[in-house]
């Protein structure tokens, strides 16, 4: 019996792993069929198809984590055998990233009047490093002393 998974995350949405990183998971754990699904970006998916593409023991399964929003809630839509240079995919995805960071910004703009070690200003100029892991907000709050951990993000968000 083959292992599969078809969910694993990387640094270029809230995972840590860099393409390298995601092959020597799926090494290490004997899985033999894997997926990329990262939120709303398929960043990886070219290094990844690179590093698999003289493997015979590894089937890679290029894919994107598309959110969506149904009567107010948002959902996420695994998506497998992606064209991920098709310009209407992209666009999506660029879509919900705006989206996404218009959200964020206004977060960091609401808890900016509660904490004076953050702003809108300063977040618009933070350098998230994809290697600490989570997405740029979530750095943005670490580095800036705001929070230790997802707990508390969630925590300070909450009702937001």
């Amino acid at each position: 019996m083959r292992k599969v998974d078809l969910h694993i995350h990387s640094y270029a949405s809230d995972g840590e792993w860099s393409p390298e990183d995601v092959i020597r998971h799926v090494d290490e754990n004997d899985i033999k069929i894997f997926a990329v699904c990262d939120h709303d970006t398929t960043g990886c998916v070219p290094f990844l198809d690179e590093l698999t593409n003289n493997r015979d023991d590894l089937t890679f399964i290029k894919g994107v984590e598309v959110s969506s929003t149904y009567k107010g809630r948002e959902l996420h839509i695994l998506t497998y055998n992606i064209d991920e240079t098709s310009t209407e995919l992209q666009a999506i995805l660029k879509a919900n990233i705006d989206i996404r960071e218009a959200y964020n910004t206004e977060i960091v703009a609401y808890l900016s009047k509660k904490h004076n070690q953050i702003s809108v200003d300063d977040y618009k100029g933070y350098v998230y490093n994809p290697y600490q892991g989570g997405w740029r907000t979530y750095g943005y709050f670490i580095d800036r002393g705001l929070i230790t951990g997802l707990s508390d993000y969630w925590f300070m968000t909450k009702g937001f």
